[in-house]
């Protein structure tokens, strides 16, 4: 049954992460997701539906558009393959769950954010309602543990909001608030172990790409949403080890 289970989850997870790879190309433009069907992005022909087969298409077709020829970045496996690896890992960790549902499509919806934060510098803000959505039916089923998630929106967001106003040019709003619904969603002690994991992980990057780059510095935009999630991958999967382990080397 786990493998079975196991299975059903990466093919749910690999078909989800074809959607994701719309919301990815169509959101930063403001156009819908849900309507329109698929087409190539340089000559407009409509894509079949025998080549919207989720990772097997793309290598069917060898990366290519069938009518132009124009190649197609390969985002498209790695989103696809990344959302059912994590599917799976989500399952391992949470069974069939309610809750692991749930991180499923926050996860979902982080991979939308990095790839557009990547590629635009942008967190487009009805992806984080979307996560709120998912926090809001956390707390309803968890509504015993209701103060939990409200400090959990509040513990990260307001002190990085202080220091934006105190320093400007530092972090932006939209970052801001993806770790008020993160927070509100995965209640406090999980969002500290994201929020120390996104900061570590930043850092280790930012100092690397120095080295690389010397015209790079400190002040240099950075998009965070990418470390933001491995925080909060990190804290869903290993969030209760982590805390434990540090703390345990704390005292």
């Amino acid at each position: 049954m786990v493998v079975y289970f196991c299975i059903c989850y990466f093919l749910y997870g690999i078909l989800i992460g074809s959607f994701l790879n719309v919301c990815i190309y169509r959101i930063p433009l403001g156009k819908t997701v849900v309507t329109f069907p698929s087409s190539c992005m340089s000559c407009g022909t409509k894509i079949k539906p025998y080549d919207l087969i989720p990772i097997v298409s793309y290598f069917l077709i060898k990366g290519r558009c069938r009518s132009c020829g124009l190649k197609i970045s390969p985002q498209y496996p790695i989103v696809e393959m990344l959302n059912g690896v994590l599917y799976i890992l989500i399952y391992i960790q949470y069974g069939f769950t309610f809750i692991s549902v749930i991180y499923c499509l926050f996860l979902s919806a982080l991979i939308v954010l990095t790839f557009i934060d990547i590629k635009y510098q942008l967190v487009p803000p009805p992806v984080n309602f979307f996560i709120l959505i998912l926090a809001v039916a956390v707390v309803v089923s968890d509504y015993t543990h209701i103060v939990n998630h409200i400090i959990g929106f509040f513990i990260i967001s307001v002190p990085l909001y202080i220091v934006a106003l105190l320093y400007k040019g530092g972090m932006g709003g939209g970052d801001i608030k993806l770790f008020a619904v993160c927070g509100a969603l995965l209640g406090i002690k999980l969002i500290l172990v994201a929020f120390f994991i996104t900061i570590v992980c930043a850092s280790l990057f930012g100092i690397v790409l120095m080295c690389f780059n010397k015209k790079k510095n400190l002040k240099s935009a950075l998009p965070l949403v990418p470390f933001i999630t491995i925080g909060c991958f990190s804290a869903v999967l290993y969030g209760t080890e982590l805390a434990a382990f540090y703390l345990g080397l704390m005292f």
